[in-house]
């Protein structure tokens, strides 16, 4: 019996390898989702210094395949690095540093499951990320990558597209 592949089922699969990339990147003191940061910012809170939030921002259908049996989605993450700014210095060469991390990670990363099926059908690439934004004593820098993933109802997870 064929594997099944668990993003035809689930869009969102390649998620938690998603998150785990990024946690091997020393730089960065903690990656959080952005429920946790949208939480910060209602209550007014002050998020922390140097985490990184992983925010799914769309995620639009695409092409469809097979006679409409196949349907594309690209998913589009961005990434938000919180620098904390002190009388309005911020040490760039630190931030360009980290962000350069982030894009070593994630340009190009296919995840694979613990059985060894893709989890995209394309790896990540980048796209422009959105403005910069200053607020409280803190910067807000972003970086953004889209992959595609395909929900299909059977295929072989070996297959690459």
């Amino acid at each position: 019996m064929a594997k099944v592949n668990p993003m035809h089922s689930n869009m969102l699969a390649c998620y938690p390898y998603v998150i785990k990339r990024l946690q091997t990147i020393d730089s960065i003191k903690k990656v959080a989702e952005a429920g946790e940061l949208n939480f910060l910012l209602n209550k007014k809170q002050r998020p922390d210094d140097n985490t990184l939030y992983v925010i799914l921002y769309d995620h639009p259908p695409t092409e469809t395949n097979n006679a409409n049996k196949e349907q594309f989605i690209e998913l589009d993450f961005i990434f938000v690095l919180v620098k904390r700014y002190f009388k309005n210095k911020i040490d760039y060469l630190e931030v360009g540093k980290t962000l350069t991390e982030i894009m070593h990670a994630m340009q190009g990363f296919e995840p694979l499951d613990d059985n060894g099926c893709y989890l995209v059908t394309e790896p990540f690439k980048q796209a422009k990320p959105l403005p910069i934004r200053f607020e409280d004593g803190y910067v807000f820098f972003s970086t953004r990558f889209i992959a595609e993933v395909a929900i299909i109802n059977h295929d072989n997870c070996n297959q690459q597209f």
